[in-house]
């Protein structure tokens, strides 16, 4: 070897070439969950995906049925697909987006819909919430895939608990959860009592009902990223009205919404953490 050529690392042989190009992968994830999955060789966890971000969405309109679609703005006589996917980033629509194709078909399968119609469905909050969380599901697809497609070609994928978009799914689900199963305990305590704290004083703060889709539609989509607290109150505080000036009803709001939006830091954090440990392990065949 002459002194000019570079030296590989101890124990780790020069890396091959690459999955699949990266924002490919997103952006076929995007389009069709499990698509990115698919084309940087991962049959399985395609299936895996698709099954279940669509599957949210299915069981989710079983439930809730045309209220999704009357949550989309009227389309002008005639309009393209291209409108529909316009369509898709109207603030209501904001957590499915990520989802485009399977909210598309779920929007067009109610083209009658009056635009606002809460419908009459009991389970229209679970339904509302399940085809929120497909779209979750989808973006944290998309960051698995983007992931995988970085990774040399031929190279087995980490187990789910220790990859990327494993951590930043359990981050979401509970805050701090990624960085316990990465070991690193104490932070993981300090981020969720933090970030609990938070959304427990705003959760008091608005007397329990400002984690509402239907009254506070763009706030609750950085509320949902708060993961399982705003999952159990989005069920457990339905209907809840406050019958008189509330002075601190916006400041719980938008804590709880913060609550949600620095999760995502969390979500970023555990999965660089993941993808940084992963970096000095050698490629397992």
């Amino acid at each position: 070897m002459s002194a000019n050529e570079p030296t590989p690392r101890s124990g780790r042989s020069a890396p091959g070439p690459r999955s699949g190009v990266p924002a490919l992968s997103v952006l076929l994830t995007l389009l069709l969950p499990g698509a990115g999955h698919a084309y940087v060789g991962r049959p399985r966890r395609a299936a895996c995906v698709f099954g279940l971000v669509n599957g949210l969405l299915v069981l989710g309109l079983l439930c809730a049925g045309p209220a999704l679609a009357a949550m989309s703005p009227p389309a002008p006589e005639g309009a393209s697909t291209l409108s529909d996917v316009r369509s898709l980033y109207h603030y209501d629509l904001l957590p499915e987006a990520a989802n485009v194709s399977g909210t598309i078909l779920a929007v067009r399968l109610f083209p009658n819909v009056e635009h606002g119609d809460p419908g009459t469905s009991p389970l229209r909050t679970l339904g509302l919430l399940l085809t929120a969380l497909s779209g979750v599901g989808a973006a944290l697809a998309a960051a698995d895939a983007h992931f995988l497609a970085r990774r040399p070609r031929g190279t087995r994928p980490p187990p789910l608990c220790a990859s990327p978009g494993g951590v930043a799914a359990a981050s979401f689900l509970v805050p701090g959860l990624g960085h316990a199963l990465l070991g690193r305990r104490r932070k993981a305590i300090l981020l969720f009592a933090t970030l609990t704290t938070l959304f427990v004083v705003g959760l008091a703060l608005s007397r329990f009902a400002g984690v509402d889709r239907d009254r506070h539609f763009y706030y609750w989509a950085g509320q949902l990223l708060y993961g399982g607290a705003t999952i159990v109150s989005s069920l457990a505080f339905t209907g809840v009205r406050v019958r008189e000036f509330l002075p601190s009803l916006d400041a719980g709001v938008l804590f709880t919404t913060a609550a949600g939006l620095l999760n995502v830091l969390v979500m970023v954090d555990a999965a660089a953490t993941a993808e940084t440990r992963l970096a000095t392990l050698p490629e397992a065949k």
